[in-house]
């Protein structure tokens, strides 16, 4: 399943890649399509993990971990820049640079990379007082 989750947060992270303000609107509409595809799994690889561990209730469950909270407010707000796409002159549309932190959620398949970015944000007030 781990592995599943990020060959396609991997396939996400080049389909990113390919988007840019002056492309053409066939490529804008097929990024469109494919962003609500991923915005899909992820959801639903979200709700097998609260249905594994728990949402809220328990010493386990899954917002106790702050990089499923990441992974939760990322779905979230893919969701609402969703469905409030058409509302973009409202100020909803900077929701989808949101999605930018979609390659985040990698760091909860490593062990070694989620302890090297917990000491890194760890330190960054010594960093602050050092200045």
């Amino acid at each position: 399943f781990d592995r599943v989750v990020l060959l396609i947060i991997a396939t996400n992270c080049v389909v990113m890649a390919m988007d840019e303000p002056q492309a053409p609107p066939s490529r804008k509409k097929f990024l469109a399509e494919v962003d609500s595809i991923f915005l899909y799994l992820f959801t639903v690889e979200m709700f097998f993990k609260i249905i594994a561990m728990g949402f809220v209730l328990g010493r386990n469950s899954y917002l106790k971990d702050p990089f499923n909270i990441l992974d939760f407010i990322v779905v979230v707000a893919g969701w609402i820049g969703f469905f409030f796409e058409s509302l973009s002159s409202l100020g909803f549309s900077a929701l989808r640079t949101i999605r930018l932190l979609r390659p985040l959620r990698t760091i909860n398949r490593f062990p070694g990379m989620r302890i090297l970015v917990k000491s890194l944000i760890d330190s960054l007030p010594m960093l602050g007082d050092a200045l």
